[in-house]
């Protein structure tokens, strides 16, 4: 996907970051795209973001673009618009390489598995008090065979 590999700050997008924008969405504009003068449907965000790798309900691409006036009155936006909501949407996201940089923290046994005491006693450390019963159904919620430990792919 488009920014899996790095947090993304909406002011340090790559040029080819932006390029791969730009030809999603002139794909999904609908109409001739001139430089910058083509506009995306609003019903359109949600398939130009997947396109782009982002995992987003209709619905919640709809709420966005709300939210953000961004839309013209003919409900459409523009390229600029488009931006600035795919950045704001993946903003601050935690990549891969945060997400395993956490988990070989709290494999403090360097086995490739987290347990559920693994995670209270991290917890604990910043201040944070759960019972043991409290984390295991924190687990679970991640662990389908239900083994009580969590393993990184």
């Amino acid at each position: 996907t488009l920014f899996r590999s790095r947090k993304v700050n909406r002011v340090q997008l790559l040029d080819s970051e932006i390029e791969e924008m730009r030809a999603v969405f002139a794909k999904f504009c609908g109409e001739e795209c001139e430089e910058g003068q083509c506009s995306l449907p609003v019903v359109q965000l949600a398939p130009a973001m997947r396109a782009l790798g982002e995992d987003i309900q209709d619905r919640e691409a709809m709420r966005m673009a709300l939210q953000s006036n961004a839309i013209d009155t003919q409900g459409r936006l523009n390229f600029s618009s488009f931006v600035a909501l795919m950045a704001n949407y993946v903003e601050g996201r935690e990549t891969e390489e945060d997400l395993k940089s956490a988990f070989e923290y709290l494999d403090t046994q360097r086995k490739g598995v987290v347990l559920a005491s693994d995670i209270q006693r991290a917890l604990a450390i910043v201040g944070v008090r759960m019972t043991e019963r409290q984390v295991l159904e924190l687990v679970l919620e991640v662990d389908p065979k239900n083994t009580g430990r969590i393993s990184f792919p």
